[in-house]
């Protein structure tokens, strides 16, 4: 049987990186018609000109994003009130030959796609040490650049009261601050991403992939939960295309950014 690959993790987690990863299985559907996938992949989302240039990540990796062109929806920064249903006349064709994998960053879209699809399979990524959450904290500032992290600061009239906080405060006072409160916006939801991942399928630690080591157990395990098969070898590129393009991990918490 067919399912949906439900990938989730918080910003900066790596989770699109799994989602990526997963797709490398020929059981699973690939969305390009670029052949091979790991080459495609590695080119596209994380060419060597990526190193000591991470702010143009993002442009990079978004050009795999084709979702709602090819499934008819994209989840990925979806709200509650914008999801319909994952089950697209698209997917519901890809699934009679082909797995079909997902990544979702908010929760209460990944609990209304289990809810809808109960025989998904789960997988959610999660720092689980303090060197692990500032990577993921220093990979999503780097990768989006420090004057496009989104607001963690105001509530209300959001433009206006930025602004404002600026010319009373200047530039470099916002940004720490706002740097500040993402950190422990996202450090408070941890737990969430955690025990969704325990309570309905698959739990993986950011640190797994850290090592090669580590990172070989990850894609047995990821194979045992989703019914697929994975190749090592290849997995093993990915991972070292992916890994290079980031500092060395020892100086992950020599950043400005964090608190």
């Amino acid at each position: 049987m067919n399912n949906i690959i439900l990938t989730v993790g918080d910003s900066g987690s790596a989770v699109n990186f799994i989602r990526n990863l997963i797709t490398l299985d020929d059981s699973v559907h690939w969305p390009h018609v670029e052949l091979p996938k790991l080459e495609y992949i590695s080119k596209t989302a994380y060419p060597k000109t990526l190193k000591n240039n991470l702010h143009g990540w993002l442009g990079k990796e978004y050009q795999l994003r084709n979702w709602e062109r090819v499934y008819g929806i994209d989840v990925s920064n979806d709200s509650t009130d914008e999801y319909k249903t994952v089950i697209t006349e698209q997917v519901k064709s890809w699934l009679k030959t082909h797995h079909v994998t997902f990544m979702v960053h908010w929760l209460n879209v990944a609990r209304s796609i289990l809810h809808e699809t109960p025989d998904a399979r789960v997988i959610t990524i999660s720092p689980d040490t303090t060197l692990g959450f500032q990577w993921q904290i220093r990979a999503f500032i780097e990768k989006c650049g420090i004057d496009h992290v989104p607001n963690y600061t105001f509530k209300n009239d959001i433009e206006h009261e930025k602004q404002q906080f600026i010319k009373d405060n200047g530039i470099d006072v916002y940004r720490k601050t706002n740097a500040e409160n993402m950190y422990h916006i996202i450090q408070s939801r941890i737990g969430q991403y955690k025990f969704f991942g325990q309570s309905f399928g698959l739990a993986l630690n950011l640190e797994e992939l850290f090592t090669e080591s580590a990172f070989k157990k990850l894609v047995e395990k990821i194979n045992n939960h989703c019914g697929i098969n994975i190749n090592i070898v290849d997995a093993i590129q990915l991972r070292e295309s992916w890994w290079r393009l980031h500092w060395p991990l020892e100086e992950t918490g020599d950043y400005k950014w964090l608190p």
